[in-house]
């Protein structure tokens, strides 16, 4: 017998393994079938403190923000109010006729028809008793609507929460149907009471409930029905909260098993066991060395990406021993002037940062001193804001006074500034200091100048936005570790473990050593146990205590950065290949509009994870990137064309992409690793001093066996010669020469403050009602005619009506048809008014473009209608059509007829640029509107 519950599937599909909820759901009397110590069933799934914070928050909520609108059951006097529940009687009662608003834990019994709906046996599967949070009963005109309220410990809604509340509402349906209780539940929202919120979170469950509906028709049984050998497991971050860790750990060690390899991810895992492939480290590393199994590994694109990164990894494991990868990392600078190192750390029990800390090394002739450190740590749970404003003065000052140092001297002597973390929680944890501190009037100036250098997406948000980005401002060290080395170690890089084996490398190592006090098993995040019993007892030497494993952590740190330099500097050539930016923070970009100062950002923004995206791309080993084709490897052939060696990278080679041309020998590999693409992204040709070209691929020419290329060069090929049958490499580069024009049009728009940031604003209140100049019956002849859906026919009334229509629709719908049926019906009503109409069909690709021109023109009326292509025709299908250069739009727009003209983008804006629109178009069509950026 499995007793499960919405709390144990939820868990499920958290952890996305089947042991945990086999284990955990599996009766007590068949327990002594596993070989599972007894003492781990009896272990909470959560940590001591989150559990009694949890309490703590349920009984806040229901007595302060609830208060006397809650049912609740007979309470105990000596026990927590948790234990108060409805039993299952009064429960159905108080659905039928609710005498309050809000009801504390009612017993849901899941009935027979439950059971019977899903193919569920209640003799092999059974549900407990299921006691939500709070259902809320409103009254409506149709009824009592009921709906699911969970409260939560965790300050952020989680997709377990959703899992849980959606599995409740199902159950809460199928319990008034068996009471025959009138009444509907809300199967589309529940809501979440996270901690510390005043009000509960609204979640979508409507697109949930069919994956839960075909979890307990399909794949529940299959579970309870499997042996336990044969149960899906996988270790990885997650286990940390299962209470089964500690078993599946020495399982996996007994076993030597793949979940060991540190990153794997439970997909691959799970891949590796569909597929029947050998899932112990030594067979899989054989395994993934055999060259004919590459087209069984393409199934999966993490093996497919990282096949030479995981034989390496597998490597080290399985000879106990550290292994560098063939790779240079785009992630760490060679050396800074001044290096910043810190930490912040969240209390689990309620998400607040309670402790951060921050350790300067170098700049003596800045600061006077070689090195300062500063902790913050919170005497109680309300002290936790204040750690966030010290720690954010703190590093305010200290890049404030390098800013002003770096002002008032020559470049040569200014110096760089670079931050460091131990891990990405401590970058995601900055960033969450200062949005929320966006919202603080007293440190909004600071927040925000801060966030102009440690940029993030919440500054999408903000009303003042950097005029540039810095493109590495924190480097994370377990994400350069994993770069670098394939360590001998289990499941995740551990503090512990990057002092062990890199810090190692440096001469007078610190070494740090995890204390379970303060350390978690299998992630870096900071335990709080000993200051929640600082707090609860007011030990000042166990706040003291904090302070003291904060600076440990720091010194690590510290080590571990000058073991990789210590490495890196042993290595021919470097693996580590930038410099740190001369420090200074980034000027403020001076828009009149918020709006366009928002998306200017969102620009720059972009256009630089486009570049880090390339960056990380092309330092990858080049193993890795002939595989993938980030690279290239090709011979010269003569006449700019070359042969491609690696020609199973066909298909993933983007002809529109651009490319630096590199000698194949280790001088090749440096230029291109240490090539600044950012700062020469709109050049059309390489700086003089780089041993590259710029290149483009022009044609490429496959006949099944071999494939050649044919590449846009440089006339003159002054860096190296060319030379017939000598091999070369093409590795991507990141080139951007729309982000400019972008910016400049965002500029002109914000001084002509044009009606289009209305559009953008509110797009309801933008649009305009016409006055109609046509007849009713004119306009319902022409729609019976027209062969158009009733759908269609109502977006073509709506088009009439209004200067502005959205239409969405899933593939197939036929949008494209009706967008040419449209325009032929609006053509129709015209031109019986002595009007020519200017349309422009525009969009984010040239296919889509294209498409909707030739649909055009199979419907418009022979000879009444013209219709041109600006630029180019790229597609097969619409040859034939006109193709215009920007000095003949004009004259074509004034031909007497019907004019249609296609463009993209940045070909419209460079004829508006050049002042070849003067007349404008009368209908704007945005094909394909939902993938175009918002800046665009």
């Amino acid at each position: 017998m499995f007793y499960v519950s919405p709390a144990k599937i939820a868990s499920y599909f958290y952890h996305e393994c089947e042991r945990n909820l086999y284990f955990r759901s599996l009766a007590k009397e068949r327990r002594g079938e596993l070989d599972v110590p007894e003492e781990l069933f009896r272990r909470p799934a959560s940590h001591e403190n989150v559990l009694r914070r949890g309490v703590e928050w349920e009984k806040t909520v229901i007595s302060t923000y609830l208060a006397d609108e809650v049912k609740m059951g007979k309470q105990v006097s000596d026990l927590p109010l948790s234990h108060c529940y409805l039993d299952s009687e009064e429960t159905i009662r108080e659905l039928k006729e609710p005498s309050k608003r809000y009801l504390y834990q009612p017993t849901l019994i899941v009935p027979p028809r439950f059971y019977e709906r899903y193919g569920l046996n209640p003799g092999t599967v059974r549900f407990a008793a299921c006691r939500p949070d709070v259902i809320e009963c409103v009254r409506g005109q149709d009824g009592w609507t009921f709906r699911i309220i969970d409260i939560k410990s965790s300050d952020a809604l989680q997709f377990s929460h959703r899992v849980q509340t959606a599995l409740y509402a199902l159950i809460l349906s199928f319990v008034l149907e068996e009471h025959g209780i009138k009444g509907k539940v809300d199967l589309d929202e529940t809501r979440i009471w996270t901690y510390g919120a005043e009000q509960p979170q609204t979640t979508n469950i409507r697109q949930l409930i069919p994956y839960i509906e075909h979890f307990l028709s399909s794949e529940l049984t299959i579970l309870t029905e499997k042996q336990a050998d044969d149960l899906f497991w996988h270790l990885d971050y997650r286990c940390e909260w299962c209470p089964f860790y500690s078993y599946c750990l020495d399982k996996a060690r007994q076993q030597a098993h793949i979940s060991l390899v540190p990153y794997l991810s439970s997909y691959t895992s799970r891949f590796v066991r569909e597929q029947q492939l050998p899932e112990t480290i030594r067979a899989f590393h054989q395994f993934l060395q055999r060259e004919e199994n590459g087209s069984v590994l393409k199934q999966n694109a993490t093996l497919a990406r990282q096949r030479r990164r995981l034989e390496t990894q597998l490597m080290a494991i399985a000879k106990e021993k550290v292994i560098p990868h063939d790779r240079v990392v785009a992630d760490m600078p060679k050396w800074e002037d001044i290096r910043l190192i810190f930490t912040a750390q969240r209390d689990q029990a309620t998400g607040k940062i309670a402790a951060a800390s921050l350790y300067r090394v170098g700049g003596i002739d800045v600061f006077g001193t070689g090195s300062e450190m500063h902790h913050f740590v919170a005497r109680c749970l309300e002290e936790c804001d204040a750690v966030i404003r010290k720690f954010v003065d703190a590093l305010d000052r200290l890049l404030q006074t390098v800013h002003d140092y770096n002002k008032t001297r020559e470049w040569q002597a200014q110096k760089s500034v670079q931050a460091y973390v131990v891990d990405n929680y401590e970058w995601d944890n900055l960033q969450h200091m200062l949005s929320e501190l966006l919202l603080d009037r007293e440190y909004q100036e600071k927040a925000v100048r801060l966030l102009f250098y440690f940029h993030s997406g919440v500054l999408s948000s903000a009303h003042q936005h950097p005029k540039e980005m810095v493109p590495l401002p924190v480097v994370v060290l377990t994400t350069v570790a994993s770069q670098l080395f394939a360590l001998p170690v289990h499941v995740a890089y551990r503090l512990e473990d990057l002092s062990a084996y890199i810090a190692a490398y440096s001469d007078r190592p610190f070494t740090y050593r995890a204390n379970e006090r303060f350390s978690f098993r299998l992630t870096n995040a900071m335990k709080m146990d000993v200051l929640h019993d600082a707090w609860q007892t007011g030990d000042e030497e166990k706040r003291k205590e904090v302070e003291g494993e904060l600076r440990r952590r720091l010194w690590a740190a510290h080590s571990i950065i000058r073991g990789i330099r210590a490495w890196a500097a042993r290595i021919q050539p470097s693996p580590l290949a930038v410099w740190p930016e001369k420090f200074r923070f980034p000027d403020s970009a001076h828009y009149r509009d918020p709006l366009i100062s928002k998306l200017a950002f969102m620009a720059r923004y972009e256009a630089l994870l486009n570049y880090l995206d390339v960056r990380q791309r092309r330092s990858l080993p080049l193993a890795d990137r002939l595989e993938t084709g980030v690279t290239l490897h090709i011979t010269y052939l003569g006449a700019k064309r070359f042969r491609l060696n690696n020609r199973h990278a066909l298909e993933a080679i983007d002809q529109k992409a651009n490319w630096l041309l590199t000698e194949c020998d280790e001088e090749g590999e440096k230029a291109q690793q240490t090539f600044p693409d950012m700062k020469y992204a709109g050049d059309r040709s390489a700086p003089r001093w780089a041993n590259l070209y710029f290149a483009r691929i022009r044609t490429i020419d496959d006949d099944g066996k071999t494939a050649e290329l044919e590449l846009e060069l440089p006339r003159l090929l002054d860096r190296f010669p060319l030379v017939k049958g000598e091999n070369y490499l093409l590795s991507l580069r990141y080139a951007d020469l729309t982000t400019v024009r972008v910016l400049r049009a965002l500029q002109a728009l914000d001084q002509e403050n044009h009606r289009i940031l209305d559009l953008i604003r509110d797009p309801i209140r933008y649009r305009k009602t016409f006055r109609p100049k046509w007849e009713a019956d004119e306009v319902k002849a022409l729609l019976r005619e027209s062969r158009l859906t009733k759908s269609q026919r109502q977006a073509f009334l709506h088009l009439l009506r209004y200067t502005l229509t959205l239409v969405w629709g899933p593939p197939g719908t036929g949008k494209t048809h009706f967008i040419a049926a449209a325009l032929r019906l609006l053509m129709a009503i015209y031109e019986k008014r002595g009007r020519r109409l200017a349309i422009l069909i525009s969009g984010f690709t040239h296919a889509a473009i294209e498409n909707c021109l030739n649909k055009i023109k199979e419907l418009a009326p022979q000879g009444k209608v013209s219709i041109a292509k600006l630029g180019a025709v790229q597609t097969e299908n619409a040859k034939g059509i006109i193709e215009l250069a920007d000095g003949e739009v004009w004259e074509w727009l004034d031909s007497g007829r019907h004019c249609v003209l296609g463009a993209t983008l940045y070909g419209i804006q460079r004829a508006h640029e050049k002042g070849l629109l003067a007349g404008g178009f009368d209908v704007v069509v945005l094909d394909e509107a939902s993938q175009i950026r918002v800046v665009n």
